[in-house]
């Protein structure tokens, strides 16, 4: 395994169909929060693909019913006092702040980063159509619902800087999509699922400072496309498995 150099404290976030030279697999819409996210940290090597905006979205779900799962996440998060973007539920919530269609038909992004969110996940949450999700530097807290599990649409997820507790889901691993995740900064507790070692698709996985403790799962060692690992300043024993040597994207690790 090659690494390119070695960060204390880096935060890397990469969207799915990510290359380091070439495309990206996936229409993404112009001016993406990928796209913008890329721009922000200095990766500009990337290319998108044209994306026909004038193509009507078919959603998976009955319009009415992701509309219902969104007030109950704004009941869930303390909307009346949300601070930079608000929801006075006025016009199709497609048009709502935080709120753009993604770039893949049928799903959405939802962008709530530093918004005074608190409280916790509805269970259902994650039955919506989401690609993209931030909702870093607010004071969510509870655990992670395990409707994410089931989730065939979410591929990243970006809960940095908040007072999640709780363990990961140990059925993480069946969230086929997801390409980066990053829970760092948080109050996450138990072990690594060895489960997720099946997100074939995984880019980049940040979960420094939490409390996390046991082993590094040999598991991990089929994350073959992963590029960035952050894991320090938690409480794990143990060695690192020589598994990891199958890890030869990796650029970034901690």
């Amino acid at each position: 395994m090659k690494l390119l150099w070695l960060l204390l404290a880096v935060f890397t976030l990469i969207g799915p169909g990510f290359a380091w030279e070439g495309s990206f697999g996936r229409t993404q819409p112009r001016e993406s929060l990928k796209e913008r996210y890329l721009a922000e940290i200095g990766i500009d090597d990337v290319h998108f693909e044209a994306f026909d905006d004038a193509t009507p979205q078919a959603w998976p779900l009955p319009e009415e019913e992701i509309r219902q799962l969104l007030i109950e996440f704004w009941n869930a998060t303390n909307g009346p006092y949300w601070t930079r973007l608000r929801w006075d539920f006025e016009g199709p919530w497609i048009e709502w702040p935080g709120i753009s269609e993604g770039g893949s038909t049928g799903t959405f992004d939802l962008d709530m980063e530093e918004n005074n969110l608190t409280g916790t996940f509805p269970t259902s949450f994650f039955e919506l159509p989401l690609e993209y999700l931030s909702l870093r530097f607010n004071q969510l807290s509870g655990t992670i619902p395990l409707s994410i599990c089931k989730s065939q649409t979410l591929d990243t997820l970006i809960l940095q800087g908040n007072q999640m507790q709780g363990t990961l889901p140990e059925c993480l691993g069946e969230a086929p999509e997801i390409s980066a995740l990053s829970l760092s900064n948080n109050q996450v507790t138990g072990t690594l699922p060895a489960s997720i070692g099946n997100l074939h698709m995984l880019l980049v996985l940040i979960l420094n400072n939490n409390n996390l403790s046991g082993t590094i799962p040999d598991e991990f060692g089929r994350l073959g496309k992963l590029r960035t690992l952050e894991l320090s300043n938690n409480q794990f024993s143990g060695t690192i498995p020589d598994s990891v040597h199958n890890m030869t994207m990796m650029t970034q690790l901690l």
